[in-house]
């Protein structure tokens, strides 16, 4: 039986993350659950419950005794070995990090915000940049910045005016769109928008993708090819690790997740 279904635990909206153990080489999902709704910024570690599964391997979920120190939200990044979920309350904003290896969590600082009175973190991301971890940075004169993690260290990576991009419409950084670094990003709602930022030539414009003037909506999934598929020892368990994924879709799907 699927863990969500199993005892009055429920999966926090996003509260999930796949990623991937060179020890063992193998992917490893991971699921956050909690015993009750409660809010974001509660620290009720007892009501959490951590559920690991290794595609292509275990034949079942198994929860480790491992649990965030806070509930956690968005979509998990996968970067240098590492999960990381974006957690914000009234008083702090952290990162939560999952070891993929260890199977351990920890909490790490985001980037110090410059002196910015009028604007708050309600629009900060965190960003995928292709085996890094991104944070964008909101700011209220309109300059969005995209800082990395590299060593413990948030290093600027680069900085650019959103006026370019469609007004009051809902804007998310994507992440790394070459080996470049140019960013991608996505605005708007249901029909949506692409635009890349051009490290070399500091322009932000916008790309066509085919079908967006007939009206079909934008999915953008962002992935390293060139690590993902040459991964030693991975295609022995392809089989195996399709059919778990198409298995979990189904089980998310009965679910309305």
């Amino acid at each position: 039986m699927p863990p969500w279904l199993d005892g009055p635990y429920y999966l926090n909206e996003e509260s999930r993350g796949l990623g991937f153990d060179v020890s063992t080489n193998t992917f490893k999902m991971v699921c956050v659950f909690s015993r009750r709704e409660f809010s974001k910024s509660e620290t009720i570690s007892k009501d959490l419950r951590t559920m690991v599964h290794v595609l292509g391997k275990d034949s079942s979920w198994r929860e480790i005794p491992q649990v965030p120190p806070y509930p956690t939200s968005g979509d998990g990044i996968f970067a240098q070995g590492c999960l990381y979920w974006f957690r914000q309350s009234n008083s702090r904003e952290e990162l939560i990090c999952f070891d993929v290896r260890n199977e351990e969590f920890t909490l790490i600082c985001p980037p110090k915000r410059r002196c910015d009175y009028f604007s708050s973190v309600s629009g900060d991301q965190l960003v995928d940049l292709l085996g890094e971890v991104g944070y964008a940075i909101f700011y209220s004169d309109d300059i969005i910045e995209v800082r990395v993690l590299k060593k413990k260290q948030w290093v600027k990576h680069c900085h650019f005016s959103k006026r370019p991009l469609p007004r009051f419409s809902l804007i998310k950084v994507l992440g790394r769109w070459n080996k470049d670094g140019d960013i991608l990003i996505e605005t708007g709602y249901g029909v949506k928008k692409l635009f890349v930022y051009s490290l070399k030539n500091q322009l932000l414009e916008e790309i066509n993708v085919v079908g967006q003037k007939c009206g079909f909506g934008t999915y953008i999934y962002m992935y390293p090819a060139s690590s993902m598929f040459s991964i030693r020892g991975v295609n022995k368990n392809a089989h195996s690790i399709k059919t778990d994924l198409k298995q979990l879709d189904k089980r998310f799907q009965s679910l309305n997740l």
